[in-house]
């Protein structure tokens, strides 16, 4: 029934598929309940509401189920997973309303440059993102000509949050908002939501119990990481059962900014007048830190690991960076450091390290940004995975007959059917539903959401490398290549329905409005890329062949 109510794409104005089907779903609700409000359907929506408006408001024992625990790779060659929380769905609507409430009752208190899980700011349209960081780090070099920069990640950091620290940051933020705003009020159920969220899971038994004796029955050697003895240490004690928060739920992304407040407060005093100017952002347990002065760029580095270690959170060592960064040690090891002690942002050649990274990009010194290699690989990868899909059921247990692939009987499609929807599965992965009648994107919101290339919209505010996203346009036609190649021999039925024409259809060329590099090749017009400054030894010698050059000439003239 809820079909009908879809808005046609020229009605959209930009929304997702996801909040298209929303509104759908409620326009559908309002008439059904106002036509048949005695319908089967109705009273059913009606219970179900009102069990779970009175099990989260009124229950006195109200308590969230143990969440069922998915092991997602995390590092495919050392067994290495990552534990991902999913409540049931009362539970899981429960947890994102009082999660809601929670972040528009206090998001007034946390810092700007706290990016992650943040509503709209005041005097903003749109909520806080990674790509307002990006423009933030690319502002403040374009201001300094010597940038020093320090980076910090935390280990581990929702599964060693300790459930006394959330309670105490909460009460200790709670007489702030008060202090700022004395009509503040927050409900007493909804902290007793919170306290029951955090009882619901504890990682030594939720994860290192039941969820790891799951997971070794299909890979004997899996693990999920875990500083345990770091941890005691740190606690002082071999009880860790109230220690560690789950990884998905909706309370999780906002107890996150709650546990790091007091750290980014910690940075952000040493922000004064007449001092050198500093940039901190901090996404989740990712942090940065920007300053032309070393010493306060130092400071600030050892103000937020006081506070870090305040709260008992393990933290990566701070690594001292070695100049030029890749002495003794390979690009990629550098890239694999986590924390960072203070070093120059600045050419080689000016004894500095080229690039930062932080929140899915890399910035050079001179502004050029790229997409972080790893999410490259990644979505390669990914892209990979789904040919190896769409080959594992046309050819199961890639069967062959006489040299020949042998593919899966019943096939109603033919083989040009087969590579068209294939196509345009991987364009709605890579640059979402576009139309042949839709022009180039021309801004960032132009792009479609629920992409690839969306989560990547911040390259429209700045210059930027392009060869990666050429890359995986390559990458994605090789990967057609590949199931255009084994379709060849693909038996399927022949021949046209009754009434269609026998005439081959002319096959379309999917250009620039349906590529990754497509998506951003205006921002490229407005956004220029310098060309690189040739090496010192290429500038010595065009000078001597353009010296050569005019000796000849002036003999010549003689």
């Amino acid at each position: 029934m809820w079909r009908k109510y879809r808005k046609v794409m020229e009605d959209r104005k930009h929304q997702d598929a996801k909040a298209v089907n929303l509104n759908a779903l409620r326009t559908a609700i309002r008439v059904l309940m106002r036509k048949d409000p005695d319908s089967a359907q109705v009273k059913s929506l009606l219970d179900r509401a009102t069990q779970i408006r009175n099990r989260a408001l009124h229950d006195a024992s109200f308590c969230f189920a143990t969440p069922l625990l998915v092991a997602v790779k995390k590092n495919e060659e050392e067994h290495v997973y990552r534990p991902i929380s999913i409540y049931g769905t009362d539970d899981k609507i429960i947890d994102r309303l009082t999660a809601r409430y929670l972040r528009d009752s206090f998001d007034f208190c946390f810092s700007p440059s706290s990016l992650a899980f943040r509503g709209k700011l005041e005097g903003q349209n749109a909520a806080v993102t990674h790509h307002d960081a990006l423009r933030r780090i690319t502002g403040f070099r374009e201001r300094h000509s010597r940038v020093y920069v320090a980076e910090a990640d935390l280990r581990n950091f929702m599964d060693s949050i300790s459930h006394q620290v959330v309670r105490d940051s909460l009460h200790k933020l709670t007489l702030q908002g008060r202090s700022l705003r004395p009509d503040l009020r927050i409900s007493t159920r909804a902290i007793r939501i919170l306290d029951a969220y955090l009882s619901s899971y504890s990682f030594s038994q939720v994860v290192l119990g039941q969820g790891l004796e799951r997971l070794r029955k299909r890979d004997p050697i899996a693990s999920f990481p875990w500083p345990i003895e770091t941890l005691r240490r740190m606690h002082q004690c071999d009880d860790l059962s109230k220690i560690g928060i789950p990884q998905g739920g909706a309370l999780s992304c906002f107890l996150t900014n709650l546990v790091l407040h007091e750290a980014d407060e910690a940075v952000e005093q040493l922000r004064k007048p007449g001092r050198p100017e500093i940039e901190y952002l901090r996404y989740c347990d990712d942090m940065l830190i920007l300053s032309s002065d070393a010493a306060l760029c130092e400071a600030a580095m050892t103000a937020y690991i006081d506070v870090v270690e305040r709260k008992k959170l393990p933290m990566h060592e701070p690594v001292e960076i070695c100049v030029p960064a890749t002495k003794g040690k390979t690009k990629s090891a550098f890239w694999d450091l986590k924390s960072k002690r203070p070093y120059l942002w600045a050419r080689p050649a000016d004894s500095g390290v080229p690039w930062i990274q932080f929140a899915g990009y890399q910035i050079r010194h001179d502004g050029s940004v790229r997409i972080r290699s790893k999410s490259l690989k990644k979505h390669r990868k990914k892209l990979t995975e789904e040919a190896d899909k769409l080959l594992s059921i046309i050819n199961p247990g890639k069967k062959y007959r006489d040299g020949l692939p042998v593919y899966a009987p019943g096939l109603r499609m033919d083989r040009h059917q087969i590579e068209h929807f294939f196509r345009m599965k991987l364009v709605a992965l890579s640059v979402g539903r576009r139309q042949w009648w839709q022009p180039l994107p021309s801004c960032g919101d132009d792009i479609k959401p629920l992409c690839w290339a969306h989560g990547y919209r911040g390259l429209w505010q700045v210059r930027f490398d392009s060869s990666g996203l050429k890359e995986l346009d390559r990458h994605r036609d090789r990967q057609l290549r590949r199931i255009r190649h084994c379709l060849r021999h693909l038996d399927t039925p022949k021949g046209n329905a009754k009434g269609k024409s026998t005439k081959k259809k002319k096959r379309r060329f999917y250009g620039a409005p349906f590529s990754y590099h497509g998506q951003f090749v205006q921002s490229m017009d407005q956004n220029p890329v310098p060309l690189p400054r040739p090496l010192p030894w290429i500038r010595r010698l065009r000078s001597a062949v353009a010296a050569t050059a005019k000796r000849w000439l002036k003999c010549f003239l003689d």
